[in-house]
């Protein structure tokens, strides 16, 4: 978390004038520990603004409406297969301890608001998601995010919006760096390889996702 964007907005801001912008979705992922006060697992936490994220990634494509994290609330939404091993159902408590930016150790309630069901069953069991705005109190960083998600309409515009990101970055943000998604999920390809429904179902999404990845 020392490596993050300070004042999102004005980058996503900047990026709004990129050619081909469909949308931007700024995110706080950082590893975290989970509890239904009877099993404890490991998870990577993913702080989202919920309709920025509908509107650049396809993750929650098939979720109801009614399970959608609220701004500023204490919920969390849980892939199937990771709430299938706890036992758990939407409405649920939790509790989450991690690290703050400061390196504090912090603990907070949360609800289970709803599961997610993406295909990608290494995902499902790791990734969890909370409101940015939880996010940036509980790992205390106001106004911050550890990455930027950008969509562009066309996967056929990549080798042209592409520098276009990294000249805009290099006069206004030189701290931050840019990364296509098939480059950003270089590990996680690797990962699915190991079971051939969701390699598939990676790869599928990799075929149509025009997604650029803004990180310090």
């Amino acid at each position: 978390l020392e490596h993050n964007i300070k004042n999102a907005a004005v980058v996503i801001d900047g990026l709004s004038a990129m050619p081909y912008f469909t949308a931007a979705a700024p995110r706080i992922v950082k590893n975290a520990e989970i509890s239904d006060m009877k099993k404890k697992t490991g998870v990577m936490v993913s702080g989202i603004d919920m309709k920025s994220e509908l509107e650049t990634m396809d993750v929650f494509g098939k979720l109801d409406k009614k399970y959608y994290l609220s701004e500023n609330s204490g919920e969390l939404l849980m892939g199937a297969r990771l709430a299938k091993l706890m036992g758990v159902e939407p409405g649920e408590p939790l509790l989450i301890y991690s690290q703050t930016m400061l390196k504090s150790n912090n603990l907070s309630d949360l609800v289970l608001k709803g599961i997610y069901s993406s295909g990608f069953g290494a995902m499902e069991k790791s990734v969890v998601y909370v409101p940015l705005t939880f996010a940036q109190v509980f790992f205390d960083m106001p106004e911050c995010a550890t990455e930027i998600i950008v969509r562009i309409q066309d996967r056929k515009y990549i080798d042209e919006v592409k520098p276009a990101i990294e000249k805009f970055l290099a006069e206004k943000h030189p701290e931050l760096i840019v990364n296509d998604w098939e480059e950003e999920a270089a590990a996680l390809v690797a990962g699915a390889k190991m079971d051939y429904l969701s390699y598939g179902i990676l790869i599928g999404i990799l075929l149509f996702l025009a997604v650029f990845i803004i990180m310090n």
